[in-house]
């Protein structure tokens, strides 16, 4: 009997905090939770001028913080400079429920794609600002990024679709 109140005390006083240490590790590595997101889209604010609209307060996001912040920032340098050359600088985040899917949304009224440039963007030979890193942080996350424009001159839409994380 003393053995096992030994072992439970050993427990609570070790064990408990390795895991509790783990799970912290793993709470920034493999996940962003609404509020997370709120604070990464107040700091991208700072840097971009965005409207932001989301309402899912349980949505958790199945990828690391970096790996969000590196494609939303690259999506947002893109916008930026595409809305650049037009009287319309609007750029819009939205974030979306979507099946099993989390979306994050960022439209402009800019330069839009032509169907030539599309189509080297979607065969993975796009010389665009890090469309390529983003597609491959997409796929290491079982993600994807969907790319819509309704031609040269038109605007653009980017869509991350990131998978929910299940507790």
């Amino acid at each position: 009997m003393k053995g096992a109140k030994n072992i439970i005390t050993f427990f609570r006083n070790n064990i408990r905090l390795i895991i509790d240490e783990m799970f912290d590790v793993l709470e920034h590595s493999i996940y962003v939770n609404h509020q997370k997101l709120n604070e990464l889209v107040v700091e991208l604010g700072k840097k971009y001028r965005f409207e932001y609209s989301f309402n899912e307060k349980e949505a958790t996001l199945k990828i690391s913080y970096e790996d969000l912040k590196s494609c939303l920032d690259n999506l947002l340098v893109n916008a930026m400079k595409s809305v650049s050359q037009v009287k319309d600088k609007d750029i819009q985040l939205k974030v979306f429920k979507c099946d099993k899917y989390i979306c994050l949304s960022i439209c402009d009224k800019g330069g839009g794609i032509s169907s030539i440039k599309m189509k080297e963007i979607k065969d993975g030979k796009s010389t665009g600002h890090g469309l390529k890193d983003i597609q491959d942080i997409m796929s290491r996350w079982n993600g994807m990024l969907d790319i819509q424009s309704e031609g040269q001159g038109l605007g653009a839409q980017f869509t991350l679709k990131i998978k929910m994380f299940r507790f």
